[in-house]
Parts: C-alpha cells; structure tokens; sequence
C-alpha cells in the first residue's frame, strides 16, 4: 500500500500559475482543433447538408446546456470552505440535465423532424456526459490540477473523433456517429475523470454512509449558481443567432456552410479563453485587495496579447483564407472567402471580449447579464435585417456587429470597475494615517 499512496500524495501536489496556464492552453486549443475536426470530417464523409443538420443540432443544445450547468465549475473551483460537495453539484447537475433533455426532445418533437430528433438526443447525451465531466473538473481546477483536466479534454476528444471516423467510414449514418461519440466521453468520464476526483480528496460518486444531499441544499445551489447560468445561456445564444437564422431562412447546407466558416476562429476563442481562466485568480485577488496597479498591469498584458492574436489571424485569413478553405473544405467554399474573413474579425473581436472574466472576478454578475442581453438584442436585430437580404455575409456582419457591441459594454463595465477600485483605494489612504 504504500506505492499507491506515493503515488497519490505525488499526484496531489499543487502546479504553479504558469504550468496550469500552459496546461488550460493546450486542452482547449486540442478542443477547438477537435471540434473542427469534427466539422471537416462530417463535410468529407458526408456533405454539407449534414454538417448543417450537426451545427444546427449542437446550436439547440449548447445554450440550454449552458443554463443548465450554472457554472457549477466555477462554483466548485472557488469554493475555499467546500460549502458545495461533489455528490450535491453532480446531484444538481443530473436534474438540470435531465429538464434540458424533456426540453430539448419537446422542440424536435414540436418541429417534426425525425432526423433532427436523432441528432438532437444523440448531441444532448454526449454534452450531458461532458458536462458531468464538467464538475469533476471544478474539484480538480480547485486543486489547481489544470494537466488533469487538459488530459480528460485530449483523451475525449480525441477519442470522440476517432469514434466518428470510424463509424461514419463504415456507415455513413451522422446519428450512429453521434452515439459513438457519446460512447467515448462516457469511457473518459469513467475510466480517468471519476479516479482523479477521488484523487484530489473529494466527496465520490455514490458512496455510502454519507448523505450530503437534501431538496434545501438543492435549491440553495441553484439560488446562488443560476445567475451564472443566465449570463452562460444568453452568451450562447447570442452566439448561435445567425444558425437558427439560417435554418430558417435559409437552409441547412447554408447552417453547415457557417459552421465551417468558424472553424478557425474556434482556436482563436478557445486561446482567449485559456488565458482568461488563468489569469481569474489573480484580478479576483487584485479585485479583492484593491490593488488597481496590478489589475491595470494584468489588464493591458491580457489585452495585449489578445489584440495581437486577433489582428493576426485576421491578416492571415484576408492573405491565405482563400487557400485555406480550398485546401482544407474544397473548392466549393473558395467562394465564401469574404464571408469568412468578416467571421474572423468577430472572432478576433470577441477574443478581446473574454475581459469578461474581469467582471466574474469584480462579482458583477448582475452586469454581465444586462451586458449579455443587449448584446443578444443588437444579434437578434442585425439577423433579423440582414440574414434574409444577404445570407451568409448577413450573418457575419451581425456576428460582427454584437461582438462589437458587446465588446465596447465589457470596456465600459471594466473602466467603472477600476474607478471604483481606485476611489475606494484612495479613501483607504485618507482614513489611514501614514507611517513614517
């Protein structure tokens, strides 16, 4: 026993902020990457009408998902007192879940759609089961064992590509695809997300003797987290706009022919996305004792570094987007080049917008919502004028337009957030005498 228990206290040991970074960068980066794959080999091992069918599938999904984990990662991996135990998170998660499926099989079923339907459950069962994976990882991130939950997002992906391949080479079925990519995430979630929770000391799925759970806990859990939620749901609504657009307008080649066209700047958002994770504890520590220099001086590098990641890919999409899309999705897309270079402007745009982690770590959660929502109206508008006059360049100037939006509300928000730390820090001064 005592090799195990080497092994495990080795494993428990803390990693620092720029191993964690570095970690976070590379499991989302293979996620994104993943997620394109996942287009590109459905475009090749079907067509565009399918694509269509997958993006429009996951676009229905993903936002009731959204609203449905209330950001009970981010609950987990503040919680210093562990006032929210695994089994209560993952007990909450499972409920939440299981309403987001009796709404989303009502829409199919309300729509008609039998293929849709298909689709549509087998997407629900494999973001359910990531979701899960989901909370495990608010124990592991707690523990700050980021290389845990970058493994977990290599190993799944990974493997969920794969299963699609294989099973799309030998059936040509989307939906069989769908499941098996299912099947992958449940193995990942059993075999290596579920023994590093137990590693890192938390509260195991289904252990006896310990009750930790009750409706009161329940619905304490969800008072506090479903704010989170609604900031989460409306974000990703707002992003899905232009697809249910589409699909309605339109059709689904033109959702399929979207998604394709946002492939790249999922990697984009996905490194935004690592650097605001890594970068959280420290503007919520700098939030919390008012130290406005070094919230400034964290500011303008994460600013910086964003800028220039998004001014690149933009310059590299108008130079070499056209061969990109001929290269990597075919001929046929050569022709939406215009289209994709203003796809990317969004993205660059909303890669300077994930600042929004700022206002999580300023607890002002009440103004990402109000930011969230004006954000979905000025998306919402600009579809509704543009998409049925101008099809998919319709749909890419609205995506630029609300990341624009939302971008100058997140920079008006954070300038309030600074001068109110720097007020309060400067009446602290006043009311302590110096000294000398």
């Amino acid at each position: 026993h005592v090799l195990p228990a080497l092994l495990g206290s080795n494993l428990l040991q803390r990693l620092g902020l720029r191993a964690n970074f570095f970690w976070s960068l590379a499991g989302n980066l293979v996620s994104g990457a993943s997620q394109v794959l996942v287009l590109v080999l459905i475009a090749a091992l079907t067509n565009t009408a399918a694509v269509g069918e997958y993006a429009l599938a996951v676009a229905i999904v993903n936002p009731l998902i959204a609203l449905g984990n209330m950001q009970l990662r981010s609950v987990q991996a503040s919680d210093s007192r562990t006032d929210y135990a695994i089994s209560l998170c993952l007990t909450t998660r499972l409920i939440t879940t299981g309403i987001v499926a009796l709404l989303v099989v009502s829409y199919a079923g309300w729509q008609n759609e039998g293929v849709l339907l298909s689709v549509l459950v087998a997407v629900l069962l494999t973001r359910a089961l990531v979701s899960v994976s989901d909370v495990l990882y608010g124990a592991m991130q707690r523990h700050e064992r980021m290389d845990f939950i970058a493994k977990s997002q290599v190993l799944s992906m990974c493997l969920q590509v794969f299963s699609l391949a294989i099973v799309l080479s030998l059936t040509g079925r989307l939906v069989l695809a769908c499941y098996a990519m299912a099947l992958a995430a449940f193995v990942v979630l059993w075999t290596y997300d579920r023994p590093r929770a137990k590693l890192v000391g938390m509260q195991t799925i289904g252990k006896p003797g310990q009750r930790l759970i009750s409706g009161h806990a329940i619905r304490q859990l969800v008072w506090f987290a479903l704010p989170l939620g609604f900031v989460t749901g409306v974000v990703t609504v707002t992003a899905n706009i232009p697809r249910y657009a589409l699909g309605m307008v339109v059709d689904h080649h033109a959702v399929g022919v979207f998604a394709i066209l946002a492939c790249p700047g999922l990697i984009l958002q996905q490194s935004a996305l690592a650097l605001s994770q890594a970068t959280l504890p420290r503007f919520g520590l700098c939030c919390r004792q008012r130290e406005t220099r070094g919230f400034t001086r964290l500011l303008t590098r994460v600013v910086t570094i964003n800028v220039t990641a998004g001014t690149t890919a933009v310059v590299l999409s108008f130079l070499f987007g056209r061969v990109l899309l001929t290269q990597v999705f075919g001929e046929e897309f050569a022709q939406y080049h215009s289209v994709f270079c203003f796809v990317t402007i969004a993205f660059a745009i909303n890669s300077v917008g994930a600042l929004g982690g700022v206002l999580t770590a300023a607890r002002r959660f009440r103004t990402q919502f109000a930011i969230g929502v004006a954000t979905l109206i000025a998306m919402v508008g600009a579809s509704s004028a543009w998409i049925p006059t101008e099809g998919l360049m319709g749909a890419a100037l609205a995506f630029v337009l609300a990341a624009a939006v939302r971008l100058s509300l997140i920079l008006t928000a954070i300038f309030f957030v600074w001068q109110s730390m720097h007020r309060e820090c400067s009446e602290s001064n006043r009311l302590v005498p110096s000294e000398r």
